[in-house]
């Protein structure tokens, strides 16, 4: 037993780094007053099985170009997420945004492609307000 010591201390010490780890991320999910943004995915997902939906997570510079339009558009805000998913499907013409901020979901709605295409393509809309779809996404 002895000889073993030396190889069971840095088993241990990766043990507890790997089990502190999974801790950490667990206790993000937890302090979500909302949906985390991984379950929010996956059960839209689940949702719709037999629909071809898929969704794009943008990526640091899209979602400023992305906000910057989404929050001139009326009516103005000012939110500042660190997550985007947008999810479409052929044949709907709508696309479900979803913001998150620290891997929490603060908000899901659906709109009209083009409008999504425009804040993609970083241009403000003036047609539509954002909060004219009250559906629960």
């Amino acid at each position: 037993m002895i000889r073993f010591w030396p190889l069971l201390l840095p088993l241990l010490v990766a043990a507890t780094l790997l089990l502190s780890s999974c801790t950490t991320s667990e206790k993000v999910v937890t302090e979500c007053s909302s949906m985390p943004m991984s379950q929010w995915i996956a059960d839209t997902v689940d949702r719709n099985p037999l629909i071809a939906i898929k969704y794009v997570h943008l990526k640091d510079d899209q979602i400023s170009v992305f906000m910057a339009a989404y929050n001139a558009s009326p009516p103005e805000s000012n939110f500042e997420p660190d997550e985007i998913v947008i999810f479409t499907s052929p044949g709907d013409p709508r696309g479900i945004v979803g913001l998150a901020k620290d891997g929490c979901l603060k908000m899901a709605h659906a709109y009209p492609l083009p409008i999504v295409s425009s804040w993609m393509a970083g241009k403000p809309i003036q047609a539509q307000p954002k909060n004219s779809n009250k559906s629960t996404i």
